[in-house]
């Protein structure tokens, strides 16, 4: 049997709690300012590695997740609305046209800001996932990203994310990134988003390294969710999730 959905409570944000009712302009008071870098650990990639991007599955819908960096390798990214109040909750990385080739591994538990709103301040989330069918850990099978907080808003990227069709596309290639005028946490690109692609990871051009996570668009422009130090802090706390659960 899986655990439920760990639900707990700390300081400026929730672990699977409750939406928050309004948007928060900046991060809690004690969100590092200074530029953050977990790399990816194996020092060697130069690009990004698409091992560890994926399809989140829930019983209302689809979007995009990566493994990134950190705890046990069993920790992914994606935007909070995709998975606050969701149920049947799973990744699967490398999901192509139905074909899951390493397994689905189920989200015992997730963080995101407190405050957040859905393509706005903060929708980003750090889960924390169980083995798979087979008994394996995801780092096993998926090889982590990289990911820097408050680190440059300018700067071109690569963006993946999934389609509603559940097909992986390279979004935008070496396109320039931008602050939105709308929230100094938002960020921009020149680029078409869809449904699916939620949750994608912007990784800084020509590195496996992450800067941003789509969480929607248009057309012809795309919006991601900044990597500040709230969200460093949310990251944080999946990962003490993650090394005090070496069962999961």
């Amino acid at each position: 049997m899986l655990p439920k959905i760990a639900k707990l409570t700390f300081v400026g944000f929730m672990i699977a709690g409750s939406l928050g009712s309004a948007s928060i302009a900046e991060a809690a008071p004690d969100a590092p300012r200074e530029t953050i870098t977990v790399a990816d650990p194996s020092g060697k990639k130069a690009v990004p590695n698409l091992t560890g991007v994926g399809l989140l599955q829930s019983n209302s819908g689809s979007c995009t997740a990566v493994v990134v960096a950190g705890g046990r390798g069993n920790i992914i990214a994606t935007n909070a609305h995709c998975v606050s109040e969701k149920t049947g909750l799973r990744f699967m990385p490398q999901y192509h046209a139905g074909q899951t080739p390493v397994g689905s591994f189920p989200i015992y538990s997730f963080t995101t800001i407190n405050g957040w709103t859905s393509g706005g301040y903060g929708d980003v989330s750090f889960a924390v996932v169980g083995k798979n069918a087979s008994g394996q850990m995801l780092s096993s099978v998926a090889h982590p990203s990289g990911i820097t907080f408050n680190g440059p808003k300018s700067g071109n990227i690569d963006f993946y994310g999934y389609d509603a069709s559940g097909t992986l596309y390279l979004r935008c290639e070496n396109q320039p990134t931008a602050s939105s005028t709308s929230s100094s946490s938002v960020l921009k690109t020149a680029c078409k988003s869809v449904p699916g692609a939620s949750g994608g990871p912007w990784f800084e051009y020509g590195k496996n390294q992450i800067k941003a996570l789509n969480y929607g668009g248009t057309e012809s422009a795309s919006y991601a969710s900044y990597l500040d130090g709230g969200a460093f802090n949310t990251y944080n706390k999946a990962v003490e999730v993650s090394n005090k659960n070496p069962s999961w």
